[in-house]
This record gives structure tokens, C-alpha cells and sequence, in this order.
């Protein structure tokens, strides 16, 4: 099965990109399994992160994400059975560490979801998410 990125349209956002030789992400982590409700979610490593493989026992909710000391990429993963919603501007977390994100998005087993968090913005945004 073939993996394709969607990226919705931003305002304001660049345009270009180009890349040039190898990106490499580093730092998975797979914290202990989700099963409610999580505001302001800090998984141990999430510093040093770039990919939260993630995995539930219940559909769960992410109200919003600790939020970086600098501007960075994170990908989220769900490797486990039931759905991952990200809740757009919840206020049940701390104004730096909410999504903005265009309405909630739902991430099922086996999909993930790319999150930039710019320094500059102050909250995460959706850059695409993976089907």
C-alpha cells in the first residue's frame, strides 16, 4: 500500500521548498499507552523527538502538545488499534501547547499526522497528514 502526504493550503506560508541531499529525522519515541483524554501531553523525550509512535487502548483526545524551546517538526503515529483525535484550539490546554489545526483530525491505526511548531506562532500547526 502506498503512503501518500496530504498538505492543505496555508495562508501566509511559503511556497517554495526545495531540499537538497538527505533529511534525516531523529529521536522516535514510543510512550507508555494512551487511553483517555491528555492536556498539554509530555511524554518523557519528547525534547529530542521528531516521531511519537503512539498507541492507544481507547479512542483518546490530545488536547494540545508541551510546546518546544525552538521552532520544530513532529510527527505523530498511531500504532495501536483505536482513533487518535487532535483537538483544534481546546482550552483545556495551556494556550502555547494548543493546535491550530482546522477543526479536530482523526489519525487511525497505521496513519499519522506531520505538526510544525513555529517558535514565531506560538502553537502547532497541521502541515499534512499521512493516509
Amino acid at each position: 500500500m502506498a503512503l501518500g502526504l496530504f498538505i492543505p493550503p496555508m495562508t501566509g506560508a511559503v511556497s517554495n521548498l526545495s531540499v537538497s541531499g538527505t533529511i534525516e529525522l531523529t529521536g522516535a519515541i514510543s510512550p507508555p499507552t494512551l487511553s483517555d483524554i491528555v492536556n498539554d501531553y509530555n511524554p518523557d523525550g519528547l525534547d529530542g523527538a521528531t516521531l511519537l509512535d503512539l498507541t492507544t487502548s481507547d479512542n483518546i483526545e490530545i488536547t494540545g502538545i508541551k510546546a518546544p524551546s525552538i521552532s520544530k517538526l513532529l510527527f505523530i503515529f498511531n500504532s495501536g488499534p483505536d482513533d487518535i483525535k487532535l483537538k483544534n484550539e481546546s482550552l483545556l490546554s495551556l494556550e502555547s501547547a494548543r493546535m491550530h489545526i482546522g477543526g479536530d483530525k482523526t489519525i487511525q491505526n497505521n496513519e499519522s499526522m506531520l505538526l510544525y511548531y513555529p517558535i514565531a506562532k506560538g502553537y502547532w500547526v497541521a502541515l499534512g497528514q499521512y493516509i
